[in-house]
């Protein structure tokens, strides 16, 4: 088990794809609960799409680099990028998991409700307002939300990616 986890970790075109792959998954399923499901995202959730879009577009540059042997340093570069980029939306997805059990309330403005002092203008904010609160949880899997599922998946998707980038920075530099 050690050997096949090594050598697939050392493998650029499996490691970029799976990035690729998990990436584009991640944002298919956030888009498919918005638009089949008719789940509206908050800011937060907006924000924690964002990491998958650059770590994306960084696992097709690992795979193009990956088409020559020579390029194999930038293939481990790309991954290691995605591995930081991963701990970032676990972050974000930790933080807001957070918001939502009210362990703390959001930096963003747009995710903060504060009612206006005159009846007209609670009138005016009721029609212009946001439909959907940061701190609301409108889905739900064995008890975590899509930001507390995105960040065990990120958080371990960057662990992996580590790994990944120092084996085949190994293998590039001819150290395995």
């Amino acid at each position: 088990m050690k050997a096949f986890l090594k050598n697939t970790l050392s493998n650029p075109v499996y490691v970029c794809g799976g990035i690729f792959l998990l990436s584009a998954g991640a944002l298919v399923f956030a888009l498919s609960m918005q638009h089949l499901a008719g789940l509206q995202p908050c800011d937060l959730c907006l924000w924690q799409r964002v990491p998958f879009v650059i770590t994306a577009v960084l696992g097709l540059a690992g795979i193009i680099a990956a088409a020559k042997h020579d390029r194999l340093k930038i293939s481990s570069f790309t991954v290691f990028l995605s591995s930081l980029t991963f701990f970032v939306g676990g972050g974000l997805g930790f933080y807001h998991a957070g918001v939502e059990q009210h362990w703390w309330r959001s930096f963003l403005s747009g995710c903060r409700v504060t009612l206006p002092d005159s009846s007209e203008s609670i009138l005016e904010f009721i029609q212009n307002a946001k439909a959907v609160p940061c701190d609301n949880v409108p889905w739900a899997f064995m008890g975590l939300s899509m930001a507390g599922w995105n960040a065990i998946m990120s958080l371990t998707a960057a662990v992996v990616c580590m790994a990944a980038a120092i084996l085949l920075a190994r293998r590039a530099n001819n150290f395995i």
